[in-house]
């Protein structure tokens, strides 16, 4: 579907995986939430499958399934709460569920997992305050090995330019239609030279 949708970007991703390129984080962009919350599973698959040979997931394997069912015992997410619905810093000691500092904890103990890598999804990044970008930006900097991080987002202006330069973005429009009907072809050939 995504590659149907999305071919350059996700052809990319495939090429970076294939020659051991893929970057170790990611900011998806798009208006629909929808859409960047099901990419972080396909850009999970694509980084974690154990079979993929030529860069592409096999999405049959027990890893990709548990990344499509969302219950791979290695990827930890964040989201914004509260009234004010933000992603908060959290205590440095004791750091509290649901903050930046409970988050990146989950990273630097050992993968147990059958990929062997684990994933940060942080959706709706753009609600992380200045504090927490600014204590994130270590963990993007130097990142613990076989790590991949998806900061997703509607608004990527909101990000600071130091959060933003540090993820490789992947911008997934929704503003398109795809017309499929009797004579598209010589229509858009037409409408092309006009």
């Amino acid at each position: 579907q995504y590659l149907e949708r999305y071919p350059e970007t996700v052809n990319q991703l495939l090429n970076a995986k294939r020659h051991h390129r893929l970057a170790h984080a990611f900011l998806i962009e798009s208006d629909a939430a929808q859409t960047r919350e099901d990419f972080t599973v396909v850009l999970s698959q694509i980084a974690g499958c154990p079979e993929s040979g030529d860069g592409a997931p096999c999405t049959v394997c027990r890893v990709c399934r548990q990344l499509e069912e969302r219950k791979y015992p290695e990827t930890y997410t964040l989201s914004p709460v509260g009234k004010q619905y933000e992603i908060r810093i959290g205590d440095r000691r004791n750091p509290e569920p649901n903050t930046m500092r409970s988050f990146e904890g989950q990273f630097y103990l050992s993968s147990t997992g059958e990929a062997n890598a684990k994933f940060g999804i942080i959706f709706d990044a753009d609600r992380m305050n200045e504090e927490s970008q600014n204590a994130f930006l270590k963990t993007l900097e130097e990142p613990p090995k076989a790590t991949y991080f998806m900061l997703t987002t509607g608004k990527p202006s909101s990000l600071l330019p130091t959060t933003r330069s540090r993820c490789q973005s992947i911008r997934l429009p929704d503003n398109f239609h795809r017309f499929t009907f009797a004579g598209q072809t010589e229509l858009f050939a037409a409408l092309n030279a006009a």
